[in-house]
């Protein structure tokens, strides 16, 4: 994907576009896809991530996906673009149905080691 905006810029608005989007599930109540992946080290230690946007909390890597794109090679992708990591195997674990922002969601759970 070309870079449209530089780095500086693209992160002080991301806390805008999580604000909008959340604004937009809450109106529209349109389904949501995700993922989340456990990765964990060879000694067991479970990575955890704080999003420069958004709450302000410890969480696993992941997000959304689109239509066309499938469960695992989103999960990929989220692991590659948050952490900078290619995970060697990654491995489903279940789904979870919730509702997110105002709208049912689901996420597809993975489990993957990194070395």
């Amino acid at each position: 994907m070309p870079k449209l905006l530089p780095a500086s810029l693209h992160r002080s608005l991301l806390p805008l576009a999580h604000a909008l989007r959340h604004r937009w599930r809450r109106w529209r109540k349109a389904p949501i896809n995700g993922v989340s992946v456990i990765v964990t080290n060879l000694a067991g230690d479970v990575l955890l991530l704080k999003h420069s946007y958004g709450p302000q909390v410890w969480s696993l890597p992941g997000g959304g996906f689109g239509a066309r794109e499938d469960p695992l090679a989103a999960a990929r992708r989220e692991v590659r673009e948050e952490l900078g990591v290619e995970l060697a195997r990654l491995e489903p674990v279940g789904t979870l149905v919730e509702e997110l922002s105002g709208s049912p969601h689901t996420a597809h759970i993975f489990t993957g080691v990194c070395d």
